[in-house]
């Protein structure tokens, strides 16, 4: 059995981006629990998170694109004892977009198979 996919959520409270990532990552636990963990990383405050920046960032010192993240939320994945960065809100709904889509499955080959429904029966 693969490990759990950790998905870590840090920011502030008050903020609604991180609100819409936060539940993005619930979304994947609930929806995958064998799969996916939400791990939040929530602070009261914007200055709370602001002075805690630095510690999010060290989660990938050698990611140049985390390290210059500044605003709320910053995400991150964890797979297998490795972490990566996801990015912030719009990053974190994309790519969890992506992972509730459906793979290998060509939209042009649908068909549609009666069910046996009859209208006037």
């Amino acid at each position: 059995m693969a490990s759990k996919r950790i998905v870590t959520v840090c920011g502030w409270s008050g903020c609604s981006y991180y609100a819409r990532a936060k539940e993005m990552a619930k979304t994947l636990a609930v929806l995958y629990p064998a799969d996916y963990e939400a791990n939040l990383e929530e602070e009261a405050t914007r200055d709370d998170y602001r002075a805690k920046l630095d510690v999010f960032r060290s989660k990938t010192p050698s990611d140049a694109k985390a390290q210059k993240h500044t605003s709320s939320p910053i995400v991150f994945l964890t797979e297998q004892g490795s972490t990566s960065f996801v990015g912030g809100c719009d990053d974190t709904i994309a790519w969890g977009r992506a992972q509730l889509s459906p793979s290998g499955v060509d939209a042009a080959a649908a068909t549609v198979v009666p069910d046996g429904f009859a209208k006037d029966h």
